[in-house]
């Protein structure tokens, strides 16, 4: 191998990116293919503790993989695990590259690549297997499993040197996919343990949902909540703080735990504007966090089977009331206020609104509406009509379907309230 071909190679992969570890290394196998193997598969280790425990079953996922043109495809990615052997044990113990020559025609020893594998490089005639420890900040993620094919040289001890070399090379993006998966599992383990299930509601029903982004970079800032004081008000609450990072997930769970507190404290006695003011005050005083919006609602079940809905709006997206009979409309009352933590000491406003039996009402995120492709108007459209044919579905299942409509560029929570029929007499 010579040493423009080495540089280059080095080159190519010190510009891998990826948001995950998987995409990181969908980039390097091409890398890696054709220019030093036939073909190269990635597979990373179930277990995260290094050493791998003696006793204990490992098993090696396949993540991505590259073939050199002319050869069979490669099979998909679908059940792709290995149980780790004692043979590869050793080789990712010593992070040694090892290469097992392959008899013509003959079977490929088991236990080092998943059974589908073994399959493809027989049918590919295979001739070498080269297995590359995978090592990052001293910890041992996986291996690469490379092989020749056909009339290519089994590689020579140089050749496996800059197999390594490259491989080791990838460190870098890899170990930046890592840390993000790390700090994305963080953040959704922290919005999770906030989204807790509803209550219950006599002569009503409640469901709500959080979906994260799909985006392996994006961490979201949405929240809900929900809780019946003593005297039967049900408090309803939607929430974004802008931000897509472990910040922003960190200020929703103290913006959550603040309004939470401020609800329930003389919660029945303050309007909505009231206690969105109070956090506007905490928040900013605080410095929690730079920009949220937020919609905080009061119900109030009446005699009659209706329920008195008040509630404030801090530049959140409107809620969407679906009536029993009639056309969806979202409801904006005299306007919204801005959102919290822009300006202290903003004078909010409450609005009112009467829920007829069999009326739905849905809080929702901006991720649930938002699109690239498409204006708010145009995607609040969208939601108003989905709603309305689903509307006579149970509320877990409305929320399904509607979860439908987002792209999952951003998080999305919903929050749906369904007012029971009237009592009979």
């Amino acid at each position: 191998m010579g040493a423009h071909l080495r540089e280059s190679l080095l080159a190519q992969v010190a510009e891998v990116s990826g948001g995950s570890p998987d995409e990181a290394f969908v980039a390097v196998v091409k890398v890696v293919v054709p220019e030093l193997a036939d073909a190269c598969l990635i597979l990373l280790l179930s277990h995260e503790e290094w050493p791998l425990p003696e006793n204990a079953t490992v098993t090696a996922r396949r993540v991505a993989s590259a073939t050199r043109p002319g050869l069979p495809a490669p099979p998909a990615l679908r059940g792709q695990r290995v149980t780790v052997t004692d043979t590869v044990r050793e080789v990712l113990e010593s992070r040694v590259p090892r290469t097992f020559l392959l008899p013509e025609g003959g079977p490929v020893p088991s236990g080092l690549v998943p059974a589908v594998t073994e399959r493809w490089l027989v049918a590919a005639e295979a001739t070498s297997l080269t297995l590359v420890p995978l090592v990052v900040d001293d910890i041992v993620l996986g291996y690469a499993a490379t092989s020749t094919n056909g009339d290519t040289p089994v590689p020579a001890a140089p050749d496996t040197e800059l197999l390594r070399e490259v491989l080791h090379h990838a460190q870098r993006p890899i170990r930046k996919a890592v840390d993000l998966q790390q700090a994305r599992r963080t953040a959704l383990a922290l919005q999770r343990a906030h989204l807790t299930r509803p209550p219950d509601v006599p002569g009503a029903s409640l469901a709500a949902c959080y979906q994260p982004a799909s985006s392996s970079h994006e961490i979201g800032g949405d929240w809900y909540d929900a809780l019946v004081h003593p005297d039967g008000t049900l408090v309803l609450d939607i929430g974004d703080v802008a931000g897509h990072d472990l910040a922003a997930a960190t200020a929703m769970g103290q913006l959550r735990s603040m309004l939470r507190a401020l609800a329930w404290h003389q919660g029945p006695e303050r309007t909505p504007a009231t206690v969105l003011s109070l956090l506007d005050d905490v928040a900013v005083g605080l410095s929690i966090a730079p920009f949220t919006t937020a919609v905080h609602t009061h119900l109030r079940r009446r005699p009659d089977g209706t329920w008195h809905m008040t509630w404030s709006n801090a530049g959140h997206p409107p809620p969407l009331l679906v009536p029993a009979q009639g056309t969806p409309r979202f409801l904006t009352g005299s306007g919204e206020d801005p959102p919290l933590c822009v300006g202290p000491r903003i004078a909010r406003s409450s609005h009112h609104h009467t829920l007829e039996p069999g009326d739905t009402l849905l809080h929702y995120t901006d991720g649930l509406i938002e699109s690239p492709t498409a204006s708010l108007d145009q995607g609040q459209q969208r939601l108003a009509e989905a709603a309305a044919q689903y509307r006579d579905r149970p509320l877990p299942d409305l929320l399904r379907l509607l979860d439908d409509l987002s792209d999952h560029r951003d998080d999305t929570a919903m929050l749906a309230f369904r007012a029971g029929p009237a009592a009979t007499s």
